[in-house]
């Protein structure tokens, strides 16, 4: 009889770390007393990779399409902002 590997597959760490950077993300909502001004767009040519340290990759990309996937409003497997929390902060 095999053991069982104590690591979870990798399609199940992609996911759970696509959940995770799309609750720290800015999934909490803030009352307005404490809301963050809003920083100037920048240009496309400009924009910032929210995974700059990780190497290009099936990986890096798998984590920025899940993210893209679940807060796209009009996507079919969008998560409203109060559901990404399972904890309820």
């Amino acid at each position: 009889m095999k053991a069982r590997s104590a690591l979870c597959p990798l399609s199940a760490r992609i996911a759970v770390l696509g959940l995770t950077l799309a609750v720290l993300c800015g999934c909490a909502s803030r009352p307005p007393s404490q809301a963050v001004e809003a920083l100037p767009a920048r240009p496309a040519s400009q924009a910032v990779d929210p995974l700059a340290s990780w190497n290009d990759g099936p990986a890096k990309q798998a984590i920025l399409e899940f993210v893209a996937d679940v807060t796209n409003e009009s996507g079919a497997h969008y998560v409203p902002p109060a559901e990404r929390d399972r904890h309820g902060r």
